[in-house]
């Protein structure tokens, strides 16, 4: 690192890593990422050791309430959804904890500094929540039949309906029976498939599942409730990310 640096600034630095790894986010269908204590202290004592300054990203892990998780995408998913928890395998745990990790960087920076190092706070307490026993339920899908709806010859997207994130409910009504593929190339980015209510089967955009049969009988409506899973926020695909159908294959010849 020291000898690009020296390269392109005359040897004089300053040298810094601005993010310096401890751990990395978590995706929906992925294994939790997990990078070891022991890796972690070694790399900040190899940065200490040669006068290297660096910022540790995250030293404190969090969450993304709401749908305000993010995403990213790589070569075998066309999109990777952020779990609205930013536990991150951060030195410093979401409930403010500090973790093996911490104690390993902690040991490692108490060797390079000449003042006493002042112990970590004690964990936060917690509560105990009592079992909660849910005795309602409610028909989500009868519930937004209800509502004020938009009517158009194509899907509209979020976007197109001022719906930020969260979900949208696509319906038709079929007064003759149709039977065979239900393509939608153009899932952001992930559904459920119903017809008068009954669940016919997923799309996901996370594992490129873009096509199912369908068998719509006689006066029946096809619903497609569609998720927004994080809108992606690195790299190239950072400027298409607009949610919902976005693109619809022409739907299977009628019987």
């Amino acid at each position: 690192m020291k000898k690009v640096v020296n390269q392109y600034h005359d040897g004089k630095g300053p040298y810094m890593v601005a993010e310096f790894y401890p751990g990395w986010l978590s995706h929906w269908a992925e294994p939790f990422p997990q990078v070891s204590a022991s890796q972690i202290a070694r790399q900040t004592e190899a940065y200490l050791k040669n006068d290297v300054s660096f910022n540790v990203y995250m030293v404190h892990g969090g969450t993304n309430f709401g749908f305000t998780s993010g995403a990213n995408y790589d070569k075998k998913r066309d999109i990777q959804p952020d779990l609205t928890s930013y536990d991150y395998d951060a030195p410093i745990s979401e409930a403010g904890w500090v973790t093996p990790k911490y104690d390993s960087i902690r040991t490692v920076i108490k060797k390079y500094v000449n003042y006493a190092v002042p112990e970590a706070p004690a964990p936060i307490p917690v509560i105990e929540i009592p079992s909660i026993k849910l005795d309602k339920v409610a028909d989500v899908l009868g519930y937004a039949e209800k509502m004020k709806s938009v009517v158009n010859d194509t899907p509209l997207t979020f976007e197109q309906l001022n719906q930020g994130n969260g979900y949208v409910l696509y319906t038709r009504h079929f007064n003759q029976p149709i039977s065979g593929t239900l393509e939608i190339p153009g899932l952001r980015d992930y559904a459920v498939v119903y017809v008068d209510g009954e669940k016919a089967g997923v799309l996901n955009r996370n594992t490129q599942t873009y096509s199912m049969e369908i068998d719509v009988p006689f006066n029946a409506t096809l619903q497609i409730l569609v998720e927004n899973m994080g809108r992606i926020n690195y790299g190239s695909e950072i400027v298409h990310n607009t949610k919902g159908i976005i693109s619809l294959s022409p739907l299977p010849a009628r019987k």
